[in-house]
């Protein structure tokens, strides 16, 4: 994490991966949030389920988008985010 930890000011927002292999994405945002990482977050993920959204909001996701991802919807919560910036 040590890019988003620097303070990198070229990173706005994070498209993070919910199934991805060595660490899923909401270990990866929890360690994050742990560290005080701030970013905003946008889940990515197949799995579409209330409990699933929940999930990925209760572990400091900002927003969720479900694959496959469509250009509507991933702008909309790119802009929601860039609201609060």
């Amino acid at each position: 994490f040590g890019f988003v930890e620097r303070g990198n000011d070229s990173i706005d927002i994070i498209l993070m991966d919910v199934s991805m292999p060595v660490m899923d994405g909401l270990t990866t945002t929890k360690y994050m949030r742990d560290a005080n990482i701030t970013t905003p977050i946008v889940a990515l993920t197949a799995h579409t389920s209330l409990e699933d959204k929940c999930s990925c909001l209760d572990v400091g996701m900002n927003d969720f988008v479900t694959k496959p991802v469509r250009t509507k919807e991933i702008t909309e919560a790119i802009d929601r985010l860039m609201l609060e910036i």
